[in-house]
Formats: C-alpha cells, structure tokens, sequence
C-alpha cells in the first residue's frame, strides 16, 4: 500500500463508541487532512499491521502509523494532539509523566471502554463525503 508520507494512519477500534468518537473529533480538527482512518477490524490493518483474527477481534489499543513508524497506546494519543490545531497540542506535555504511568492509565480506560462508553453492533461507516479519508 503506498501513502503519501505526510499522511497519518489512525488505526481505531470501529466498533468501539469512544473510538469512533475520538475520529470523528480528529476529522472535525484535522483541517489539513493529514489523518487517514482505518478500523483495527479492516484490511487495510491486517495488511500493514499483520494482525490475525484473534487480535482484530479484540483490539485493545489505537494505534497510530507515520513514516513506517508504529505509536500505541499514550504515545499514539499523544502523537494524534500534537498535529491537531490550537490549543490540543498543550497536551503533549503529558510527555512529562513517565510512559509506564501514562500506559497503565491508557489500559484501564481501553480495558473499560465498552462497558463505559458502549459497543456498536457494526464498524463505523464514514459520513458522505468523507469516504476518502477511511481505508478499508
């Protein structure tokens, strides 16, 4: 799969609400459109992550691809709000808490999400007109 090396792919549970917010609070900010979207459930992750059947069943991270490198977990949050506009970028200095802190947080969050903030029954589809920033 070749990609214009300033995009950036966010790989996100599809079927997760707080995923699918988290995109759609990117695609309302990311007016650049530098972020291309891809469910962790999709080809497009399987092809480029190498992810099986067992792991794309139960993702528990969102993942996020530039320039052949590989973010997850806080890092991969903390990467998508520093190309965001404004004032999202202050929260990079959550880089000052140790990763194992800032992880350890991420996980329990992940681990809950469901619970929390709800399962859709299927894969978030794109609205209209912005079927051209998701990958399958």
């Amino acid at each position: 799969m070749q990609l214009p090396q300033e995009r950036i792919i966010v790989f996100f549970d599809g079927y997760c609400h707080l995923c699918s917010g988290v995109v759609r609070f990117i695609l309302a900010r990311d007016k650049k459109q530098r972020f291309l979207f891809a469910p962790l459930q999709g080809s497009t992750a399987s092809e480029m992550l190498g992810l099986g059947p067992e792991q794309q069943a139960a993702p528990d991270s969102l993942l996020v691809w530039e320039r052949g490198r590989l973010r997850k977990e806080s890092a991969a949050a903390l990467h998508i709000a520093r190309h965001l506009p404004g004032l999202w970028r202050i929260l990079i200095l959550l880089y000052l808490i140790p990763s194992p802190i800032r992880n350890w947080v991420y996980r329990i969050i992940a681990k809950r999400r469901y619970r929390w903030f709800g399962k859709y029954e299927r894969c978030m589809m794109p609205e209209p007109g912005l079927e051209q920033r998701f990958l399958p």
